[in-house]
């Protein structure tokens, strides 16, 4: 008898008595083994399976929402990293700027000079 789903009670029935008495040691022993399954994975309804899915399944929303923060966090971090080249590349034009003024003075002081 390989399980009890499998076992049908009627062909005990048929069995000489020796070996009838060896398949109904062999039920209880399926049947026990059934009941250590069962108190295994928390008794016949599963009990502690929906106990601990509950915690399981805000676990998964809780990573979910951090993952979520992650990626924002990093979009905001992608958009500061593009502000901040935008402002050095401002910061670099106003300096060449400067520098461009500058020398326009000293071309202009020159040519004042060169006429006085």
């Amino acid at each position: 008898i390989p399980s009890l789903q499998e076992f049908d009670a009627s062909l005990l029935e048929i069995l000489p008595p020796k070996l009838r008495e060896k398949g109904k040691q062999r039920i209880e022993q399926l049947k026990k083994e059934e009941k250590l399954r069962q108190k295994k994975i928390g008794g016949a309804g599963g009990s502690n399976v929906q106990f601990f899915s509950k915690p399981i399944e805000k676990s998964f929303k809780s990573i979910e929402e951090s993952v979520k923060s992650v990626e924002n966090s990093s979009k905001s971090v992608e958009c500061s990293s593009k502000s901040a080249e935008e402002s050095k590349n401002s910061i670099e034009n106003s300096c060449n700027s400067v520098e461009s003024s500058s020398k326009s003075v000293e071309n202009t002081q020159k040519l004042a000079e060169s006429y006085s």
